[in-house]
Protein backbone atom coordinates (compact mmCIF):
# COMPACT_ATOMS: atom_id res chain seq x y z
CA UNK A 1 0.00 0.00 0.00
CA UNK A 2 1.19 3.40 -1.03
CA UNK A 3 0.45 6.71 1.08
CA UNK A 4 -0.99 9.21 -1.48
CA UNK A 5 -1.28 11.99 1.37
CA UNK A 6 -1.07 12.84 4.76
CA UNK A 7 -2.75 15.44 6.87
CA UNK A 8 -0.38 16.36 9.46
CA UNK A 9 -2.40 17.66 13.19
CA UNK A 10 0.09 20.43 14.54
CA UNK A 11 -1.67 20.83 18.32
CA UNK A 12 -1.23 24.32 19.55
CA UNK A 13 -2.06 26.18 23.12
CA UNK A 14 -1.89 29.73 21.90
CA UNK A 15 -2.75 30.29 18.28
CA UNK A 16 -1.61 33.99 17.84
CA UNK A 17 2.21 32.74 18.64
CA UNK A 18 2.01 29.87 16.30
CA UNK A 19 0.66 32.24 13.48
CA UNK A 20 3.60 34.43 14.28
CA UNK A 21 6.10 31.20 14.08
CA UNK A 22 4.44 30.37 10.94
CA UNK A 23 4.49 33.73 9.18
CA UNK A 24 7.58 35.51 10.85
CA UNK A 25 9.26 32.62 11.58
CA UNK A 26 9.36 30.54 8.34
CA UNK A 27 7.86 33.34 5.82
CA UNK A 28 4.16 31.81 5.00
CA UNK A 29 1.67 34.19 4.47
CA UNK A 30 -2.21 34.02 6.12
CA UNK A 31 -5.29 34.17 4.55
CA UNK A 32 -8.38 35.58 5.94
CA UNK A 33 -9.70 33.60 9.42
CA UNK A 34 -12.81 32.16 8.49
CA UNK A 35 -15.27 31.59 11.76
CA UNK A 36 -17.11 28.17 10.03
CA UNK A 37 -21.02 27.85 11.31
CA UNK A 38 -20.07 24.04 12.04
CA UNK A 39 -17.91 25.44 15.62
CA UNK A 40 -14.52 25.82 13.61
CA UNK A 41 -12.04 29.02 13.07
CA UNK A 42 -10.40 28.40 9.92
CA UNK A 43 -7.34 29.49 8.26
CA UNK A 44 -4.82 28.70 5.15
CA UNK A 45 -1.52 29.26 5.33
CA UNK A 46 1.09 29.40 2.04
CA UNK A 47 4.14 28.64 1.39
CA UNK A 48 6.86 30.23 -0.31
CA UNK A 49 6.65 27.09 -2.83
CA UNK A 50 2.54 28.01 -3.46
CA UNK A 51 1.72 24.78 -1.23
CA UNK A 52 -1.61 25.88 0.93
CA UNK A 53 -2.15 23.98 4.14
CA UNK A 54 -5.53 24.03 5.98
CA UNK A 55 -5.79 24.57 9.54
CA UNK A 56 -8.92 24.83 11.87
CA UNK A 57 -9.08 25.79 15.43
CA UNK A 58 -12.16 24.52 17.36
CA UNK A 59 -13.81 28.28 17.87
CA UNK A 60 -14.31 27.74 21.61
CA UNK A 61 -11.10 27.02 22.05
CA UNK A 62 -10.49 30.27 21.12
CA UNK A 63 -12.77 32.16 23.14
CA UNK A 64 -11.67 29.82 26.38
CA UNK A 65 -10.51 31.69 29.02
CA UNK A 66 -6.45 31.06 29.55
CA UNK A 67 -5.87 28.44 31.68
CA UNK A 68 -4.02 29.45 34.93
CA UNK A 69 -0.52 28.09 35.83
CA UNK A 70 -0.17 26.66 39.22
CA UNK A 71 1.75 28.18 41.62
Amino acid sequence: MHVQSCVPVIPSADLERSLRFWVDGLGFTVSEISHRDYGQTEFFLTDDDGYTHCFGVATASLAAPPIAKPR
